[in-house]
């Protein structure tokens, strides 16, 4: 665990150091690779996490999705039993409205829980990812209890910028690892 939280520090400074204008490119780029991939052009449902700070930016990937005429759905958090539920949306600066941690989630109206089984891609927020697809989060294990749910042929995506893509992250066993990683250098598929 000292060694997740000395990584996730590490990981947020340097995150957080980068430029606007980095944050946007790099971001762009990572968008273009990742709508490229089959797996998101076959797929129906994606559910995908709402970036803040510095993450890499997601409001022009749901942009892009919609106009592909994906189905998107975004986290909720919920507070018992803890835990995220997906949510269908349909515009991703109206829809959303300032939630759990200040991120921003689905408003009220669309709170509705959407069957985790039948979603065919998630895109997973982390701090740091290895090359074996273990990723660290914030620490509140949200997105694990969630990646449970889901069906067997759900494909999970982390999207990270290239430094934040380590060779070795400890993993205990309630962590589920990722499928692919896309960088704004590479795409790591782990299976």
């Amino acid at each position: 665990m000292k060694e997740k939280q000395k990584i996730r520090q590490k990981m947020i400074s340097l995150r957080n150091n980068l430029s606007r204008e980095e944050v946007l490119l790099k971001s762009n780029l990572i968008k273009d690779a990742l709508i490229q991939m089959p797996e998101l052009k076959n797929a129906e449902w994606i559910m995908l996490y709402v970036s803040f700070d510095n993450e890499v930016r997601t409001d022009q990937i749901a942009k892009e999705l919609f106009g592909l005429k994906k189905k998107v759905l975004v986290p909720a958090i919920i507070k018992k039993p803890k835990g995220l539920i997906a949510c269908q949306v349909f515009d991703f600066e109206k829809d959303l409205k300032a939630g759990f941690f200040g991120i921003k989630e689905p408003t009220e109206e669309l709170k509705t829980p959407f069957d985790p089984q039948k979603i065919d891609v998630i895109i997973v927020p982390g701090i740091a990812f290895d090359i074996r697809g273990n990723r660290v989060g914030f620490g509140g294990g949200y997105y694990d209890l969630f990646l449970k749910k889901l069906n067997r042929k759900t494909i999970s995506i982390a999207l990270a910028y290239d430094f934040q893509v380590l060779k070795n992250i400890p993993s205990q066993k309630n962590d589920v690892p990722v499928d692919i990683i896309v960088s704004e250098k590479q795409i790591i598929r782990i299976h």
